[in-house]
């Protein structure tokens, strides 16, 4: 099991690493995946937007 953060995490690199829209995470398809993936869990635009920008610097510096 995964925690928000980790999951978070997860989600910012499957964005930045396929070049896709932010809005990607809003489509009812990406949430129900989600959901059925990891139901305790959740994904937001804005949390993922938040991940992204801190997680770029950190890709960038690897």
């Amino acid at each position: 099991m995964y925690t928000q953060k980790e999951f978070d995490q997860y989600v910012s690199n499957y964005i930045v690493d396929g070049v896709l829209p932010l809005n990607h995470v809003e489509t009812e398809s990406f949430k129900e995946l989600m959901q059925q993936l990891a139901p305790a869990l959740s994904v937001t635009a804005v949390v993922c937007r938040d991940s992204i920008g801190s997680g770029i610097g950190d890709k960038e510096g690897t």
